[in-house]
């Protein structure tokens, strides 16, 4: 893979393997305005190469809730006994790829929280009928209405970035997977499995001295991102089949 080379930065992807929690790892670099400035807006090969692609899943947990508040960018963390298919062969830093959010094939959405009218007056309701066994059996209630089913997009693979690291902006302990869907879904996914393949690398890990800085690179790594899988190589990935068969 290259290397990422800047008045400001130097990193060279084939560092030792990120670590996690007890082991020290070197402080992170800090982004400057000339950093980013001069970032392509295409990186890596043409096509994947050793160790991508790189296959994750795992339960979604619950992060610091700051993506989204604070960033713009809301995340979905992987748990922690998923992170060493990634941190064992590549370093620290941001990459891109695939995810998948798994629904099962009924689950529904959130039931709309819409005001529900008025039921009708006693003059206009008829008596409950003993034939019906729903109005008559207490232990055989009717069936409930049905709510809006999960949206065919929510369901299906869509491009991801993530940061894999300590996020040292806010000082973090311990090593995390922090992906960002690029698709605003319909309801959260918390507890949910997500796929996720990991296809290439954007730039190391990095400090900032503001938000907005910080804010600004994250931006810029979205862009990336999805210039980098417009390259054929990359599209494959996002067909449900080629997708699919990764984790069988």
């Amino acid at each position: 893979m290259t290397s990422t080379t800047t008045s400001a930065v130097e990193h060279n992807t084939t560092t030792t393997a990120a670590t996690d929690g007890g082991t020290l790892s070197p402080p992170a670099l800090t982004s400057t305005h000339s950093f980013r400035a001069s970032r392509p807006e295409i990186v890596g090969p043409e096509e994947p190469v050793a160790p991508f692609p790189i296959i994750m899943n795992g339960p979604v947990q619950r992060g610091f809730g700051r993506g989204g508040k604070e960033l713009g960018c809301p995340t979905a963390n992987l748990p922690e006994e998923s992170l060493p298919a990634m941190s064992s062969v590549t370093s620290l830093g941001v990459y891109y790829g695939y995810a998948q959010v798994i629904f099962p094939p009924s689950s529904p959405s959130t039931p709309s929280t819409s005001t529900l009218a008025p039921p009708p007056s006693s003059a206009s309701t008829p008596p409950p009928s003993s034939s019906d066994p729903a109005s008559s059996d207490p232990t055989n209630p009717p069936p409930a209405p049905p709510s809006n089913p999960i949206p065919s997009a929510d369901r299906a693979v869509q491009p991801m970035v993530m940061s894999l690291g300590k996020n040292p902006f806010y000082k973090n302990e311990h090593l995390s997977a922090e992906i960002h869907i690029m698709h605003t879904f319909s309801n959260d996914f918390y507890g949910r499995e997500m796929r996720v393949v990991v296809l290439g690398y954007i730039r190391p890990e990095l400090d900032y001295t503001s938000r907005d800085d910080l804010i600004n690179d994250i931006e810029i790594d979205k862009h990336v991102a999805v210039r980098c899988m417009q390259r054929p190589a990359y599209g494959v990935f996002h067909d449900r089949e080629t997708f699919d068969a990764l984790f069988t």
